[in-house]
């Protein structure tokens, strides 16, 4: 594949000939993490919707997915959300953006399920990202998290699920 034109190092696009990306290994390389800050798998994005009703209706309408969990959000009560699920399990939590907003949807944050969640949150804590409140138990699942933003405004909620834990 040749590289785009408008990339400022040719050795930006790691796909190779038949157009699959290839493992890093030469700088950075995939293979040479530890697993301190290994991700088991994404968990869901959070998206802030301006018309949330709509957009919820829309997505069941449209895709095929099920409203699993209807509620408010913790950090603003006067706020709804909503988690879909498709057949998969691809998961969606759309949150109702403030009245004030009147934008495209944007990514609230990127949740990840993580196995050691103290070492997931050091590593990007590490790597320059600030943890956002104590770990904590999310109420509607079995699980613990911990919230970290990094300074370009990316948010990711690193959530563990104990098998000895009980919903909080």
């Amino acid at each position: 594949m040749a590289p785009r034109p408008d990339a400022p190092h040719d050795d930006l696009d790691h796909r190779d000939d038949a157009g699959t990306v290839d493992d890093l290994d030469d700088a950075g390389t995939v293979d040479d993490l530890d697993d301190a800050g290994t991700v088991d798998r994404i968990d869901h994005l959070a998206l802030e919707v301006r018309d949330f009703d709509a957009t919820v209706e829309r997505l069941e309408l449209a895709l095929g997915v099920r409203r699993v969990r209807v509620g408010v959000l913790p950090r603003d009560p006067s706020r709804r959300i909503a988690v879909v699920r498709d057949r998969r399990g691809v998961t969606l939590e759309l949150i109702e953006a403030p009245t004030w907003y009147r934008g495209a949807p944007t990514l609230d944050h990127l949740a990840l399920v993580v196995s050691d969640l103290a070492a997931a949150a050091d590593a990007l804590v590490d790597a320059g990202s600030a943890r956002r409140g104590a770990t904590r138990c999310i109420h509607t699942a079995p699980a613990d998290c911990v919230v970290v933003a990094d300074g370009g405004g990316l948010v990711v909620q690193l959530g563990s699920y104990p098998a000895s834990r009980a919903v909080c």
